[in-house]
């Protein structure tokens, strides 16, 4: 599946099922990445890229004029890349409540829709 992300890598969309007209970054996941979690609750996450941090002799983090962390540097001047990270930028508290509310109206949608097949085939029936 595909991951479509904004400037600030906030999850905006995924294939098939919702994709963005406009997005920044496009990136390709294993199916199983999701593992059932709503659009809403997707949507509250974060897919970037991580950077090898650069540490003090003292194993502290370091941190350049401005406050930023500070990254290791391959031999041409660019940051060391280690992979992606996924991770809820919005309160994990919040997002397992979208999560519940989600599939409570998914059982709800399941359970109309057997009482209106079963309201189908007694009128079907009724006909015969």
């Amino acid at each position: 599946m595909k991951l479509y992300t904004n400037d600030q890598h906030e999850i905006i969309g995924y294939s098939p099922d919702y994709v963005p007209e406009s997005y920044a970054h496009e990136y390709e996941v294993d199916d199983e990445m999701l593992s059932g979690k709503a659009f809403t609750v997707v949507c509250g996450y974060k897919y970037e890229p991580q950077y090898e941090l650069d540490f003090a002799e003292d194993g502290s983090l370091q941190y350049d004029a401005q406050g930023n962390l500070k990254y290791k540097l391959d031999d041409e001047g660019e940051k060391i890349f280690t992979g992606y990270g996924f991770f809820p930028f919005i309160d994990s508290q919040i997002l397992n409540k979208l999560q519940v509310m989600n599939d409570e109206n998914e059982k709800k949608v399941t359970e109309l829709q057997l009482a209106l097949t079963q309201v189908f085939e007694l009128a079907v029936s009724n006909i015969e």
